[in-house]
């Protein structure tokens, strides 16, 4: 958007962007989710790779990192802003999150 500033893009956009924010608000697979206690996103069990920082060999997790990684969730709060940014320019409502 920055360096296109072309707003009737980010309106056709802008739905997709929001349900994709509202999907991990809700609940994805692999236990993805907002923790309501903080707002980051938790992720993961047992058995289960995630990350690219995740290392699996076979059936066993050698880096196991469920919970909220670091860089998961610098990608998360950074949509949120984004997604805020481009409800501003659009004059929508901010998501109730």
């Amino acid at each position: 958007m920055q360096a296109t500033t072309d707003l009737a893009t980010l309106e056709k956009l802008f739905p997709i962007l929001a349900d994709m924010i509202e999907a991990h608000v809700s609940g994805t697979r692999y236990n993805i989710h907002v923790d309501p206690a903080d707002g980051l996103l938790y992720g993961g069990g047992p058995g289960v790779q995630l990350t690219w920082m995740d290392a699996k060999i076979g059936d066993w997790i050698v880096t196991p990192r469920t919970g909220k990684p670091v860089e998961i969730n610098a990608l998360w709060i950074n949509a949120l802003d984004s997604i805020a940014q481009f409800a501003t320019l659009l004059e929508f409502p901010l998501l109730d999150i």
